[in-house]
Parts: C-alpha cells; structure tokens; sequence
C-alpha cells in the first residue's frame, strides 16, 4: 500500500478508496483494521501513586 491516508466507501462488493482507489473485499478490509499482536498488548502507564492523604 502507498501513503495514502485511505477514506473508504463501501460497496457491494467490498471498499474501495475515495483518495488512491484501492480495492478490498469484506474480508481483506476486516483483517487490516484488526490490530496486530503487537499493537494490542498495552503496557501501564508508570506515575506517582496518589494516597488518600494527598
């Protein structure tokens, strides 16, 4: 895929985009807006912990 920031448009037969005219069926647009592995796992965020005094 290029740079292009994709604005779709569904169709019968899947999405297409607006900008670049990229095509994707159902199946291939749902996997790309899955997130990976990767992005998913989040880790906390470090911080001072506030007590009840402060």
């Amino acid at each position: 895929m290029t740079s292009c920031k994709h604005s779709f448009i569904g169709k019968a037969d899947g999405v297409h985009c607006a900008k670049c005219g990229l095509k994707l069926t159902a199946q291939e647009y749902a996997a790309m807006m899955q997130p990976s592995a990767a992005e998913a796992k989040k880790t906390a965020r470090g911080g001072k912990k506030v007590t009840k005094d402060e």
